[in-house]
């Protein structure tokens, strides 16, 4: 059987990348996104996911819009319908490809919820670490780097068998 998957941010660069690999994946069953306004970037991925019951849109006349087109999607809208579409799967795995200070939220909630997190918003890391590390401390959830930085880190770390422990913190400079 195939996991649930959420991705946020599903009509931005990395999140149509998501989708891309998704349309063939045997692991994973996408079941909702989120995205701003541009729903009609999402349209051509429609056809691909029979799963796909749940569509958080931020921007309501957009919502409006798409209701109207596909009425047979349970949409939820407004500035908090990335957190609504969090609540409604909490089964899922969460995709956070939302960008800017925006993914802390998401992210936080999916982690009180126990949900593993594919986590491409690295503004999640630098302006909530004390919080995301607190919630770690509580949470079964387990967050995977999907982000060139973070997958760097976490592949020089975990091939040179570097305990995590010696680092109080990691600085990535470009």
């Amino acid at each position: 059987m195939r996991k649930p998957i959420i991705v946020l941010g599903a009509t931005g660069s990395i999140g149509t990348q998501c989708l891309d690999i998704l349309q063939f994946s045997l692991a994973y069953e996408l079941i909702g996104v989120s995205l701003n306004s541009r729903f009609e970037n999402l349209e051509p991925y429609l056809f691909y996911f029979d799963s796909l019951k749940y569509v958080a849109i931020s921007d309501e006349k957009a919502a409006e819009k798409f209701k109207k087109l596909h009425p047979a999607y349970t949409v939820f809208t407004g500035e908090d319908s990335s957190l609504s579409l969090i609540k409604a799967c909490a089964k899922a795995d969460v995709f956070n490809a939302l960008i800017g200070n925006c993914g802390l939220r998401p992210t936080l909630l999916a982690m009180r919820q126990n949900q593993d997190i594919m986590l491409s918003n690295k503004e999640s890391l630098v302006i909530g670490s004390e919080l995301i590390k607190k919630e770690a401390k509580k949470s079964k959830s387990h967050i995977y780097p999907v982000d060139s930085e973070h997958v760097a880190l976490a592949k020089l770390i975990s091939k040179r068998k570097i305990s995590r422990s010696i680092f109080s913190r990691l600085v990535v400079v470009r």
